[in-house]
């Protein structure tokens, strides 16, 4: 879905709101959306989980506390494998004590399912897609424009008061309304750049049940509750947390190249030896590819190299937990 979509759906013309284009991901766009009236379409898929059993089944299953939620709240989360790495990341709202709403990236949509229906067998729930609501990703300035004007939302604080809205779509007619004269329609770009500057990566099928939530920053994050009781994968991630720390870290690189880059890729030293594994990445300008990498590199690099033994320049921004 994007703006085109969503206006036409609803019968209006998008030249009567206040579009910003962007051409590309640039650092400077993250400062216009911030001190903006600024709103983007999330590309987001919905799960909902109905049942009486909804709240003890999913406190069992993943790295938040769904029992400590109130009512008409959400948070973020994680799904882990028994071996705790992450099955796929997500935003939950407790609609009721027997209705949940999990929001998360559309391409692990299959997986998610999956993975939730096979712990799901003994308890008395059902989990489907939902399409009663649309996701969007608000500046902090519509964030509070939304709340004051009595917008039924969801919201989760993403990083630094922007923050994620699940809208029903029967309060979509109110919502563009309310922005038509007020805000500004941004495209996906400006969440491109704001998790990347930020640290929040996208779990992928290619990426799914590979790594730790503190190799993936997602302790740090506030994805994970060190309080609550068990759950699938917990024991993993306890252990990481008090008794060590993990071998392993994502880093944001800058890489400038021309070569096809793909989820899972390796990049390697001068010796020819891999330093790290790319889990997302985003096409900029000027070849400039930004990157989350899995690394154990502590040590600044201005060069990699990749399988066809060509090199390319890197550069590191100031990493996530500094």
């Amino acid at each position: 879905m994007d703006w085109k979509s969503l206006l036409e759906a609803h019968s209006q013309d998008q030249a009567n709101f206040n579009t910003y284009t962007a051409k590309a991901c640039h650092e400077s766009l993250l400062e216009t959306f911030t001190q903006s009236f600024g709103i983007s379409i999330e590309n987001s898929t919905f799960l909902k989980i109905n049942g009486p059993d909804s709240v003890s089944f999913l406190q069992g299953q993943v790295t938040c506390d769904v029992d400590d939620l109130d009512i008409g709240r959400s948070i973020h989360g994680a799904h882990l494998n028994p071996q705790g790495k992450v099955i796929f990341t997500f935003v939950l709202t407790k609609i009721s004590n027997e209705q949940l709403l999990l929001k998360m990236n559309s391409k692990i949509l299959e997986i998610a399912l999956s993975s939730l229906k096979k712990y799901s067998i003994f308890s008395k729930v059902d989990i489907s897609v939902t399409e009663e609501f649309q996701s969007f990703f608000l500046s902090p300035k519509t964030n509070v424009l939304l709340e004051s004007c009595g917008m039924p939302c969801f919201t989760v604080n993403t990083v630094k008061n922007h923050c994620s809205a699940a809208i029903s779509k029967e309060h979509i007619p109110k919502l563009l309304e309310l922005i038509k004269t007020k805000c500004t329609l941004y495209g996906k770009s400006i969440i491109t750049i704001l998790r990347f500057n930020f640290g929040l990566v996208e779990i992928y099928p290619d990426t799914s049940s590979k790594f730790i939530p503190q190799v993936l920053n997602l302790d740090n994050l506030n994805f994970i509750s060190f309080t609550k009781g068990c759950y699938t994968g917990q024991e993993i991630v306890a252990r990481t947390h008090y008794l060590g720390k993990a071998k392993k870290t994502l880093q944001r690189w800058q890489v400038y190249t021309k070569n096809k880059i793909h989820l899972n890729q390796k990049l390697y030293n001068d010796q020819g030896l891999p330093i790290a594994t790319i889990i997302e990445f985003f096409n900029t300008e000027n070849d400039c590819i930004k990157m989350f990498v899995i690394t154990n590199q502590k040590k600044e690099i201005d060069q990699v190299y990749f399988d066809n033994g060509s090199s390319a320049k890197c550069t590191m921004p100031k990493q996530i937990n500094q």
